[in-house]
């Protein structure tokens, strides 16, 4: 069998890179090439948090018009790597087939772009769908369900947001639903919605959460006009207190 010259083999190598070549003792095998895919190139560069040029690569490949629901979200999932969440509802509009694991994923990132796009009516529509598809056991539905409270409030939905947060089980997401109701009860205070105060008030529960409550009530008071009101808060709330909120 005739030899290929050496300095052929490596001006072949310089030239042609991306070309498999015969290894040797091994008729008719090949040389895998060193080149990634584009696919593969868009999930490292995600992994390494390059979210940006990943899209650009997703783009190029026709991900935001291809029919494949799997390539769409990888998409989206480029796009809110970098904050640019307005992109990832049309990719996600729509999204869901009841009882697939892809739907719950798709879902819950739709409910974070209508959030982050305050299209807060939507993004309630979008995690109530979240929380009806994904499994029992997964681990972000109560991390959902007070992101649904907060978009609620937002909205000027408060019954819902109360009812929703109320409905946290305690074992999972107590930390969480206390500081979205605190969070809340800030907002409504502002407005002089003691009513909405009060109820929310109610559902902090986590220790930290109600250390930083004490001053809610009586903000809420003084912006509904009950300045005699306030007062009295403001009496309640420094009995007990640590000399500091004296």
């Amino acid at each position: 069998m005739k030899r290929v010259p050496l300095l052929l083999v490596c001006l072949a190598a310089l030239l042609f890179p991306a070309a498999a070549l015969p290894v040797r003792g091994v008729p008719g095998e090949r040389i895998a090439r060193s080149t990634p895919l584009p696919l593969d190139s868009a999930r490292e560069e995600m992994r390494v948090g390059r979210h940006w040029h990943a899209t650009r690569i997703l783009r190029g490949l026709g991900a935001d018009t291809a029919p494949d629901p799997a390539l769409r979200m990888l998409l989206a999932r480029a796009e809110a790597g970098w904050g640019n969440w307005a992109e990832v509802v049309p990719l996600l509009e729509g999204a869901g087939r009841p009882g697939s694991r892809a739907a719950a994923d798709e879902l819950f990132l739709l409910g974070r772009a209508l959030e982050e796009s305050a299209r807060h009516d939507d993004a309630v529509e979008a995690y109530r769908a979240f929380l009806r598809t994904a499994a029992p056991a997964d681990g972000r539905r109560a991390v959902a369900m007070t992101r649904l409270a907060r978009v609620a409030l937002a909205a000027g939905r408060t019954r819902d947001a109360v009812e929703t947060l109320g409905a946290v089980p305690a074992s999972t997401g107590v930390v969480l639903s206390s500081w979205a109701a605190l969070e809340g009860a800030e907002l409504r205070a502002r407005a002089g919605d003691t009513a909405a105060v009060a109820l929310l008030l109610g559902l902090v529960l986590d220790g930290g959460a109600r250390d930083a409550a004490w001053r809610v009530l009586p903000r809420a008071r003084l912006a509904a006009g009950d300045s005699a009101g306030a007062g009295r808060a403001w009496v309640a709330a420094r009995v007990g207190g640590s000399p500091a909120r004296r």
